[in-house]
C-alpha cells in the first residue's frame, strides 16, 4: 500500500505543518497536519456528540502526530505526517482477537470513508488497531472534504437558527397579543373578571415567559456560537 509520502504529503515528520486541535470537550489537544485538522476535529465532535465517551486524559490513551515508524516494521507510520489519531487506546487496544467500544456507526467503513476520508484500525487484516483512525487521502481530497464538512455544517447552522427563531418570535408574538387583548378589554372567561387583576397575572406571566425565552436564546447563542468556532480555521500554537 502507497505511504502518504507517494500519496502527495511529502517527506514524513512535517514539523512546520503540524497543529494543535481541540475536540470532543476535551482539555488536551491533539497534534495533527494543518490540512486535516478540520477533518479529525469534525469527525471527533461528532463522535462525542453522538454518545461516545472520550478521556480526557491525554497522556493515558489519546495520541495524533509521532515522528516514527509502524511498530515491528520499516514503514512509517501515517502518525508521522500527522494524518493520523489514536483515540481511547486502553479500551480499543491492538491485538486481535478485536477488542472495541467504538460505536457501530464507526465500524461501517464506507460512510466514515465516504465523509471524513478516514480509515478505522479495526478493520486491518493482520492485527486489529481500533484506536487508530487516518486518512487516507491525497492534500487535495483533504481540501476537498474540508468544504463540504465546512458547507455542511453552515447549512445545518442556518437552517436550524433559522426555525428556532422563527418559533421564537411566533410564540413571543402570541404572547403580546394577548397581552394587549387583555390590556384593551379585559377578559370575560372564567377566572378573569377582574380586569386588573386579570392584567398583573398576564404580565407576571408574560415576564416569567420572556426570562424562559431569553435563556433559552442565550443557550441557542453559545451552541452557535461553539459550531462557528469549530468552523474557524485551527491556530498554530507558533504563531
Amino acid at each position: 500500500m502507497a505511504d502518504a509520502q507517494d500519496r502527495g504529503w511529502g517527506k514524513p515528520c512535517p514539523k512546520d505543518d503540524i497543529i494543535e486541535i481541540h475536540a470532543g470537550d476535551v482539555s488536551y489537544g491533539l497534534r495533527v497536519h494543518k490540512k486535516v485538522a478540520y477533518i479529525f476535529t469534525a469527525f471527533i465532535n461528532e463522535l462525542v456528540e453522538r454518545g461516545y465517551s472520550l478521556d480526557n486524559d491525554q497522556q493515558r490513551d489519546d495520541w495524533g502526530y509521532a515522528c516514527r515508524k509502524i511498530k515491528n516494521s520499516t514503514s512509517w507510520s501515517n502518525h508521522a505526517w500527522g494524518l493520523a489519531v489514536d483515540i481511547n487506546a486502553l479500551d480499543n487496544p491492538r491485538q486481535s482477537p478485536l477488542r472495541t467500544d467504538m460505536p457501530s456507526w464507526v465500524k461501517e467503513a464506507g460512510p466514515l470513508k465516504a465523509k471524513y476520508g478516514l480509515r478505522w484500525g479495526g478493520t486491518f487484516s493482520s492485527t486489529p488497531d481500533p484506536m487508530h483512525f487516518e486518512f487516507m487521502g491525497t492534500p487535495a481530497e483533504a481540501d476537498k472534504i474540508t468544504a463540504k464538512l465546512r458547507e455542511e455544517e453552515l447549512t445545518i447552522v442556518d437552517a436550524a437558527t433559522k426555525k428556532y427563531f422563527e418559533t421564537k418570535f411566533s410564540e413571543a408574538n402570541d404572547l403580546a397579543q394577548d397581552l394587549f387583548r387583555v390590556t384593551d378589554h379585559g377578559d370575560e372567561k372564567p377566572g378573569r373578571s377582574n380586569h386588573h387583576e386579570a392584567l398583573r397575572k398576564e404580565v407576571s406571566d408574560f415576564r416569567t415567559k420572556v426570562n424562559q425565552e431569553l435563556t433559552d436564546l442565550h443557550r441557542k447563542l453559545d451552541q452557535i456560537t461553539k459550531t462557528l468556532e469549530r468552523m474557524g480555521p485551527p491556530r498554530n500554537p507558533r504563531d
